[in-house]
């Protein structure tokens, strides 16, 4: 769920962290996030948290806690397994109701 109104009232201070980009390099997005508020992007932590992090399930991912609620045993990938779980008629039917505010952040939907 976006909330557009709250999102209008921090946009010039929040960054916008897209899972999208910590999937596809999870070491980067960790430094980044490190050094925007100020902890050690150096720290050897952040290389072992990477190194689980995972578009699919293997014997290096764990996933969080309370993501395991929204994985299936089909899910074989993390980035776009909405598509896995929404039929066509959904997809149709959300589309109108947040194209506009996923626009905001990059995503263009059908």
């Amino acid at each position: 769920t976006i909330n557009g109104a709250g999102y209008a009232l921090v946009r010039g201070e929040a960054v916008v962290n897209r899972f999208e980009d910590m999937i596809q390099d999870p070491l980067a997005c960790a430094v980044a996030t490190c050094r925007l508020v100020g902890g050690d992007a150096t720290a050897p932590e952040l290389a072992a948290w990477a190194d689980r992090v995972q578009d699919t399930n293997n014997e290096r991912f764990v996933e969080a806690v309370t993501s395991r609620r929204h994985s299936r045993p089909d899910h074989d990938r993390r980035v776009d397994r909405w598509r896995d779980d929404l039929s066509p008629a959904d997809v149709d039917a959300v589309t109108p109701i947040v194209a506009a505010a996923a626009a905001v952040f990059g995503y263009e939907l059908p």
